[in-house]
């Protein structure tokens, strides 16, 4: 991992992180700052 992307993960991840010990809210979209149409979970592999 680039030094880049590892200062933005230690900056960014935890706003970001989902309290997974928790049951997820609901609707999700009440997860999000800004109202949003649709929730999708996408998951990527790769650099």
């Amino acid at each position: 991992m680039s030094e880049r992307k590892g200062r933005l993960l230690e900056a960014l991840l935890p706003e970001l992180r989902l309290p997974l010990g928790e049951p997820a809210p609901s609707p999700l979209e009440t997860l999000f700052p800004n109202e949003v149409a649709e929730v999708w979970l996408e998951i990527g592999f790769g650099s």
